[in-house]
């Protein structure tokens, strides 16, 4: 049986734990924490769950910060200039063959086609790329359907946001990420 810790941000399947996508990214030294901050962290993290309440419909506008308003808006007009229509928000998620897991930010339809959305609102990283391989790889085998597309939105303080499609062309990259961690973490 699949499940999720909260709390400790762990993922289990059969009471085996599996790594997150980040996890693995980091631990195969594709991730650097070098320009990680606290501060950074949290507005992420703040700016995160105020886009997680306004698609979930519990978000109080009286309880956002200033300075996360900006990104929002920038949400709100992406989804409307695209039309997008979610149908996950915060799917927790694991893969069955490579054994590892993530949290899906939003499963959607743009148009006619399935996607999946990652939420961003801090620089743009090379890793961005693997880490939505992983989760498309993911999402394809948790459901049993055909890869999904994928894209990521980078949210702006200006309040405009950026549009990234990721394809699967370094998903030998991505595969070869899983493997490497899984080689680190044998005895």
């Amino acid at each position: 049986m699949f499940s999720f810790d909260q709390e400790s941000h762990t993922y289990t399947l059969d009471g085996a734990i599996l790594p997150s996508v980040t996890t693995l990214l980091k631990e195969c030294g594709i991730i650097s924490t070098a320009f990680y901050t606290d501060a950074g962290a949290t507005n992420g993290s703040r700016r995160h769950l105020v886009t997680e309440l306004l698609d979930r419909g519990n978000l109080d506008w009286s309880t956002v910060a200033d300075e996360d308003i900006p990104y929002l808006e920038a949400w709100i007009k992406a989804k409307e200039d695209l039309n997008i229509e979610i149908e996950e928000i915060e799917k927790p998620m694991h893969h069955s063959i490579y054994g590892y897991a993530g949290m899906v930010d939003r499963l959607c339809t743009i148009g006619e086609e399935n996607w999946v959305v990652d939420i961003k609102t801090g620089a743009k990283a090379k890793w961005n790329e693997l880490q939505m391989i992983l989760y498309g790889m993911m999402v394809s085998n948790f459901y049993g359907v055909g890869f999904p597309k994928m894209a990521i939105f980078n949210l702006k303080k200006n309040g405009r946001y950026e549009f990234s499609e990721v394809t699967y062309a370094q998903k030998n990259v991505a595969i070869a990420a899983v493997m490497i961690q899984k080689y680190k973490e044998s005895k």
